[in-house]
């Protein structure tokens, strides 16, 4: 088996088994204890999200980004990213605890925000940027599979109805810890040698200013993503963040897609531009043919579907989560391209386009959600999230073609016409034929594969890389 198929086959079953493990936890959680603690433990979450940011700082991606270019002293690389992300951590736990005590009046939201927090510490040691640069992706699978065994193991254990909702972060808290001693136990077995600096003295603010750009990126996107739960469950109800979370935290399990795609492509393509720039253009396209032709059939599948799932799995109060999850499966099918113009965009050192870009799309996400509109914050969310992510990759998009010349009108809009047009016939013919349902699942991969423009050729370069 090619290294790239075992990457791919590696990552995709153990995110997929992780996310699984992650979302029978949230199940069992969600039928335990209710909507209104999930849009607690959801608001607790967003903090740590948010906070999570100013700890990173950018540095895991950069230290992927040097170790797949080929830098020589990983493990001094690995001080200095470890050493700069733990005092990032303790300041960002401070001050983000001292707001918390100030601002948050809620005592029970209050404490389990602070007990997610905690987990910043374990978190600053972890060394997945590290594997993915030197390509070990079965030692990243493993250590997500492990990490989530013991969080559901530890849920079943310790959460039931009688018990206290602060067992969950403490729970998260020793999930994390054990995944980053695992990756660190790999890396000391793995013994690499010392060999001399090519980076000078430690030198960490120069290291953490570098990565600036990648963190206002990231904290701009998670500031978005996360602000859905934040304002409904401040502004209007838990029980409401509860069944918004829900159905997110869905669209998060099919997101394994993205996270395989950036694990296997980002220092694929920060290899492909330094070592062979003539090629981008060729690879990118092609790509963005396997990507659309693979979200759309994914959308299809799971617009059809969304809206029985929810009360049968979560139980009959996340009854509305269905809706609002084909609302989300829009948005997660423009993440996903998205992430092709994202990483493309970094990996040719362009940060800043990249930041631009998410500046622009959170302008239009907030002017939606704070539209006058008739219409419930949990389905205007989902709206203004799709609108982000279209509004960031034109941004990207007009950049790049100033790189490599783009098909976007055949290998995505194609496509996006042909989902409209099989919806609104399914819809026409009625939802509840299930014949039409197995057909159209049978026939729309093919169809979006014609769409994106693949040709024996596409399938032929497939073939050679994976078998």
């Amino acid at each position: 088996m090619k290294p790239l198929s075992k990457n791919i086959i590696s990552l995709t079953a153990a995110d997929g088994l992780g996310r699984l493990l992650s979302f029978i936890a949230i199940t069992y959680l969600a039928r335990t204890l209710g909507a209104e603690a999930m849009g607690i433990l959801a608001v607790g979450m967003a903090i740590l999200a948010y906070t999570s940011i100013t700890a990173n700082a950018g540095l895991p991606i950069l230290g992927t980004r040097f170790v797949a270019s080929g830098i020589d002293n990983k493990p001094f690389l690995i001080k200095r990213i470890c050493t700069a992300r733990i005092l990032l951590s303790l300041l960002s736990l401070t001050i983000a605890g001292c707001l918390l005590w100030v601002l948050l009046k809620d005592e029970q939201t209050r404490t389990i925000a602070l007990l997610y927090l905690l987990s910043l510490i374990p978190s600053a040691f972890f060394l997945e940027w590290f594997f993915q640069g030197v390509n070990k992706m079965t030692t990243l699978a493993i250590g997500r599979i492990l990490s989530m065994s013991v969080y559901l193991i530890l849920i079943l254990l310790f959460v039931g109805k009688q018990a206290s909702l602060f067992y969950v972060p403490v729970v998260w808290l020793v999930s994390i810890a054990v995944q980053a001693v695992y990756l660190w136990h790999i890396y000391l077995k793995e013994k690499y040698h010392i060999k001399e600096t090519t980076l000078g003295p430690l030198n960490l603010f120069p290291l953490i200013k570098k990565g600036i750009p990648l963190a206002v990126a990231t904290l701009i996107s998670q500031i978005i993503v996360q602000f859905p739960i934040l304002y409904i469950g401040f502004f209007e109800s838990k029980g409401n963040a509860g069944v918004y979370s829900v159905a997110f935290r869905v669209v998060v399990l099919l997101l394994v897609l993205d996270r395989v795609f950036y694990t296997v492509f980002f220092p694929a393509i920060s290899r492909s531009v330094k070592h062979s720039p003539d090629q981008l253009e060729i690879r990118f396209n092609r790509i963005l043919k396997y990507i659309s032709t693979g979200t759309f059939y994914i959308a299809t599948v799971f617009i059809l579907a969304g809206n029985s799932i929810f009360p049968i799995i979560f139980g009959p109060q996340f009854h509305a989560s269905g809706l609002i999850f084909q609302l989300l499966i829009i948005y997660f099918v423009i993440t996903v391209q998205n992430s092709v113009f994202t990483f493309t965009m970094i990996a040719l050192g362009k940060e800043k386009v990249y930041t631009q870009s998410l500046m622009i799309g959170g302008l239009v996400f907030f002017a939606i959600m704070l539209l006058p509109l008739p219409y419930p914050s949990t389905i205007i969310a989902p709206i203004g999230l799709t609108f982000f992510q279209v509004t960031s990759m034109l941004y990207m998009m007009k950049n790049l073609s100033r790189e490599i010349s783009l098909k976007i009108g055949r290998t995505f809009f194609l496509p996006l016409l042909c989902t409209i047009v099989l919806l609104i016939l399914y819809a026409q013919l009625g939802y509840d034929h299930k014949l039409l349902s197995l057909i159209l699942v049978l026939i729309t991969l093919p169809i979006f594969a014609i769409a994106s423009g693949i040709n024996r050729s596409d399938l032929t370069f497939l073939k050679d890389l994976l078998v």
